[in-house]
């Protein structure tokens, strides 16, 4: 549900089980999203995963809500992976990510099921560890 503040702006509130814990500000009413593919970070995986983003700038508000402004320009990115499912990958590849401003991990009661959510800066990539390029 999007709040309009006085300035235009709209506030979204992302709660609840499966929600991603944050507060949208945005121009918008809602969050438009770009896909992007777990290669584009180098992260490992099958190509099953489908990371979707906004970039924007990430900040703890005065009553230490985590907020998410959304902008065209911003340093930081949101990423929201699923993950699980009946036949679907268990792994969370978007996990290994480093610089992580925020990061939350919801699943289903069953466990099979569910999303992960990290903030990070934007050009943040994976480099694998030196011991996995050895024999």
């Amino acid at each position: 549900m999007a709040i309009k503040l006085e300035n235009g702006n709209y506030l979204i509130r992302d709660y609840g089980k499966y929600g991603s814990g944050l507060c949208f500000v945005s121009k918008e009413g809602g969050l438009r999203y770009t896909t992007y593919s777990p290669s584009h970070f180098n992260l490992p995986g099958t190509g099953s995963h489908t990371l979707f983003g906004i970039r924007g700038d990430f900040f703890v508000s005065k009553n230490g809500n985590f907020c998410f402004k959304v902008n065209e320009s911003g340093k930081h990115l949101f990423l929201e992976e699923k993950w699980g499912g009946s036949w679907g990958d268990l792994n969370i590849y978007s996990e290994l990510l480093p610089n992580k401003l925020y990061e939350k991990n919801t699943k289903s009661n069953g466990g099979r099921l569910g999303y992960y959510y990290v903030v990070i800066p934007v050009n943040t990539v994976y480099y694998p560890p030196v011991e996995e390029y050895t024999e």
